[in-house]
């Protein structure tokens, strides 16, 4: 479990070093990746199943014209 404290978490630099990290920071570092091999990509955010309080994030990236949608860091969760 995270501890709400750790900045790390919310960060790509926390993916890459510490292996934690929540649903946004799984998103930007897909994001960066996916622009470093030069596709066009974004992070998208929004309430999941319409609950204010529960926020999400995922990425999307252009590939051979078409958008994909990303959603990394629920792939982490399934067993």
């Amino acid at each position: 479990m995270l501890n709400e404290l750790d900045e790390d978490a919310y960060s790509i630099y926390g993916i890459a070093m510490n292996k934690k990290g929540v649903c946004a920071s799984y998103a930007d570092t897909f994001v960066y990746m996916d622009r470093k091999a030069g596709l066009d990509a974004l992070m998208v955010s929004r309430t999941a199943n319409g609950d204010p309080k529960a926020d999400h994030a995922w990425n999307a990236a252009k590939l051979n014209g078409n958008i994909h949608r990303n959603i990394i860091a629920n792939s982490f969760y399934l067993n």
